[in-house]
C-alpha cells in the first residue's frame, strides 16, 4: 500500500509540474540586413495545461507596418497550410509604441488555444502585415523538451482520447464522457494519494460524477478499461 501511495504521489507531482516545449531560433528572412530579427522562442504546454508561444529575453528586431506573430505549418503565409494568429495586436516596440525602426526587444508572450497540440504546427512566424513581407520566421525542433514530456505523455492513448471531463474546474460535480465503448473504472484520489471516490464497471456514455464531500482542491482521477489507463486532473472549486 506505502509503495502505491509514493507512486501515485509521484504521478500526481509529475502532472502538476508538467512542462513540455518545442524550441526555435528566430532569424529574419526576406530583409534580413534592413530588418533583423534574431532570439530564442518556444511553443509550450504548461503544467496548468495551458499553451503559449514565448520569444525569449535574447529577442531582439526593429519595428515594422503592423508586426504579427503565427503559427503554421508551412514556411509562408498563404500557401495552403494550417495558419494560426496567436498576437492580439501589433508587437509594441521598446517605447511602447509602433515607429517604423524602432528596437523591439525582450520577453514576449503569446497565448494559444488548449485545443492546439505540441505537434500541430511546424514554425512561428513573424509578419508585416501592412508590407506583406516575412520578417523572421523559427522552425520548431521536431523533438520536445522538459521535465514534463514523459508525464504528459501518460495522456498519449486511445482510452486518454476517447474519454473527456467536463466541467473543469467543477463545483457539485463533473461528467466523463466514455466513446470507448467499453465499461470504465474511476477513482478519484486527492493529493496525498487517498481514494475518495470509486466507480465500477460502467458503461454510460456520459458519466456524472458527484463531488459532493470532497473539500475544494486538487484531485487525480484514474480511468481504467481492461487494458488501459489514464489519468487526468481535476479542480474541484
Amino acid at each position: 500500500m506505502k509503495l502505491k501511495l509514493l507512486a501515485l504521489g509521484l504521478l500526481f507531482t509529475q502532472l502538476i509540474s508538467a512542462q513540455c516545449s518545442r524550441t526555435g531560433t528566430l532569424t529574419g528572412i526576406d530583409q534580413p540586413t534592413m530588418y533583423p530579427v534574431s532570439g530564442t522562442t518556444n511553443f509550450t504546454i504548461k503544467s496548468d495545461g495551458t499553451r503559449e508561444v514565448t520569444f525569449e529575453s535574447d529577442f531582439a528586431t526593429v519595428q515594422g507596418l503592423n508586426l504579427q506573430v503565427y503559427l503554421t505549418t508551412t514556411e509562408r503565409l498563404g500557401q495552403g497550410g494550417d495558419e494560426l494568429l496567436i498576437s492580439t495586436q501589433q508587437l509594441q516596440d521598446d517605447n511602447g509604441g509602433t515607429d517604423m525602426g524602432d528596437a523591439i526587444t525582450g520577453s514576449k508572450t503569446f497565448s494559444v488555444a488548449n485545443t492546439v497540440d505540441l505537434t500541430d504546427y511546424t514554425y512561428v512566424i513573424i509578419q508585416c502585415i501592412n508590407a506583406d513581407v516575412l520578417w523572421g520566421r523559427a522552425e520548431l525542433s521536431t523533438t520536445q523538451s522538459g521535465a514534463g514530456c514523459s508525464a504528459l505523455s501518460v495522456e498519449d492513448n486511445f482510452l486518454a482520447k476517447a474519454t473527456t471531463m467536463y466541467p473543469n474546474p467543477a463545483k457539485e460535480s463533473f461528467t466523463i464522457d466514455n466513446t470507448s465503448e467499453t465499461p470504465l473504472n474511476i477513482t478519484i484520489f486527492n493529493t496525498s494519494g487517498k481514494k475518495v471516490v470509486s466507480l465500477k464497471n460502467s458503461k454510460e456514455k456520459n458519466l456524472p460524477i458527484s463531488l459532493s464531500g470532497l473539500n475544494a482542491g486538487l484531485y487525480l482521477v484514474e480511468i481504467k478499461n481492461d487494458n488501459q489507463r489514464t489519468f487526468k486532473k481535476l479542480i474541484k472549486n
